[in-house]
């Protein structure tokens, strides 16, 4: 069964992600019409949808393909490059994520909102890197990458035709854990003031804003939002893992069982 077909089998037969799903696009709308609605407190949140999520997806992206690519470098080459990069995710990693992001602050006051997406990208950076050198690692030394290492496959097409499908969906579930986990930390980021200052209002800023006003309930709407878009993206992180997998989702009795006499 391919990819697709398991999406959509998985999609069917799953409530919530579909209620995920229509959540997200619901998120994705309210950005994208903002720009038509009258002035009010619904265009204040449709345009926080917008700015959320040009940093959340700009950063998750930067965060996962530089992690990828150094994370299976750093697996394949077996060399002093992976020690560098294990070093390196082992440093960054052992610093919390609001204290890089200061860091950067402090030596950048007046930083942008492309040094405040690399800030964010940097701080989970880590984990992607972590994911994707620890699957490759396991990748490495199984028995179909051995056996086409044996045959003498080329590096390239042992990357993207042997190792490429299997990473595919450790590489999806991170992204999209990525998005929602940007989101939290860019919210938090504003409730500690360390956002943007000139850009445009996040859903954080909104909640940062409200609370310093004294004024609670006007959080209550960001704040769920924030809340409900990361829980549907962790909901569907796991249904695209599952449905990329190339590995067979059901057992058969050849496989699990006792072989039997031929």
């Amino acid at each position: 069964m391919s990819a697709a077909r398991r999406l959509r089998t998985s999609l069917r037969s799953d409530a919530l992600t579909r209620i995920a799903l229509v959540a997200l696009a619901a998120v994705f709308a309210a950005a994208c019409i903002a720009s038509f609605l009258p002035h009010g407190a619904l265009r204040s949140i449709c345009f926080g949808a917008r700015y959320t999520l040009i940093v959340a997806l700009s950063a998750s992206l930067l965060a996962v393909s530089l992690g990828s690519i150094l994370g299976a470098s750093a697996a394949l080459s077996g060399s002093v490059w992976d020690r560098l990069v294990a070093h390196a995710v082992e440093v960054l990693g052992a610093f919390p994520g609001i204290i890089i992001v200061a860091l950067l602050r402090a030596i950048a006051p007046d930083a942008n909102l492309v040094v405040s997406i690399l800030a964010l990208a940097l701080v989970r950076l880590p984990e992607s890197i972590r994911v994707v050198r620890a699957e490759t690692l396991r990748l490495h030394v199984s028995e179909f990458a051995l056996a086409a290492r044996a045959l003498g496959v080329p590096s390239s097409r042992f990357l993207w035709r042997h190792l490429g499908p299997h990473l595919l969906p450790f590489v999806a579930e991170s992204a999209v854990l990525t998005l929602g986990v940007t989101i939290l930390i860019d919210g938090a980021l504003a409730l500690f003031g360390l956002s943007h200052p000139d850009g445009p209002a996040s859903w954080g800023s909104m909640i940062a804003r409200s609370v310093s006003a004294s004024r609670p309930q006007d959080a209550l709407l960001p704040a769920t939002l924030v809340l409900a878009s990361v829980f549907a993206l962790v909901r569907l992180s796991e249904t695209v893992r599952r449905s990329l997998d190339p590995r067979p989702q059901s057992t058969s009795p050849l496989r699990d069982g006792p072989t039997g006499s031929r």
